[in-house]
């Protein structure tokens, strides 16, 4: 019994460090694609938006909401 128990926190503990390894792998990929916008005051932007009425189907909803103009940056 305490052998099962010793190879199952083992085989736990190996299963978290793949996943790990995997999340950073994946990081890796998407960051690769990805570039960060630089925005600055009075730039005009979308919002996403999930939500969706009930009546229409989600695709043909719209999916971003009028151009929004931007007041301020925060400093990073």
């Amino acid at each position: 019994m305490k052998l099962l128990a010793k190879r199952s926190h083992e085989a736990n503990k190996m299963a978290g460090q793949q996943s790990k390894l995997s999340r950073e792998t994946a990081k890796g990929y998407y960051d690769r694609h990805t570039k960060l916008e630089k925005l600055s005051k009075d730039d005009f932007v979308y919002i996403h938006d999930h939500t969706h009425k009930r009546s229409m189907a989600r695709k043909f909803s719209f999916q971003y909401r009028r151009p929004f103009e931007v007041e301020r940056r925060f400093p990073s």
